[in-house]
């Protein structure tokens, strides 16, 4: 693994030095993930460009509309990023009647990894995702659920924030009121679904991406 100073090294290199997630420090006072500490640390501008992510793709391909009214608890697979919640996630389906389900994913044949794929089929049959990984990191998750209709619950990454405003909280006792008051509002809970899938449109899109980008070659 390279070096701090040799990643920063590396970005002096470049002409144009982006971070794709829309994070001001570290929570590391002396690591290098948040646009403040790259620009302190390379002397230079860093612009915020999240991760491309085909929504169109994962709407046409794995959006399901008829899904269940049913918990994904989802583990990130790093283990620093874990929460310690499973059991409250179990508890708020017991109290308020939903299933609860987990998806884990191996991959068996060691000539074709379709792991992705089998992640994608196995998640978007679930109404909520409850994701409460407590690092502040970019959430991939998070535009996965919103560009395929899935409600997220939790977390406190920087995709949560942009996508699921109203959900994007590890206070669990705040948490269990939102899902409560969601839950029983079917006209709310749609209205949070296509605003997370518009503001993945407007955020995430290959489209959305690239003007970003071409924006600040413009500027060079």
């Amino acid at each position: 693994n390279c070096t701090i100073q040799q990643r920063v090294d590396f970005f002096k290199s470049c002409d144009v030095i982006t971070f794709p997630w829309n994070i001001d420090r570290d929570r590391d006072p002396n690591g290098i993930l948040g646009l403040e500490n790259m620009t302190e640390m390379c002397g230079r501008d860093v612009h915020y460009i999240p991760q491309p992510h085909d929504i169109n793709f994962l709407y046409d391909r794995y959006f399901e509309p008829n899904r269940n009214i049913q918990i994904l608890n989802y583990r990130p697979t790093q283990d620093n990023r874990i929460s310690s919640d499973g059991d409250y996630i179990e508890y708020i389906g017991n109290k308020y009647n939903v299933k609860v389900i987990k998806h884990l994913v191996k991959n068996k044949d060691p000539h074709k990894d379709n792991t992705w794929e089998q992640f994608l089929s196995g998640i978007k049959d679930s109404l909520y995702c409850f994701n409460t990984a407590k690092e502040k990191v970019g959430g991939s998750m998070g535009v996965q659920c919103a560009a395929l209709g899935i409600l997220n619950f939790g977390g406190i990454q920087d995709s949560h924030e942009i996508l699921f405003s109203e959900t994007a909280t590890n206070d669990l006792v705040k948490l269990e009121d939102i899902f409560q008051k969601i839950h029983n509002d079917n006209e709310l809970r749609e209205s949070i679904i296509k605003k997370a899938f518009d503001k993945a449109l407007e955020n995430y899109s290959h489209d959305s991406v690239k003007k970003r980008f071409t924006d600040v070659i413009k500027g060079y």
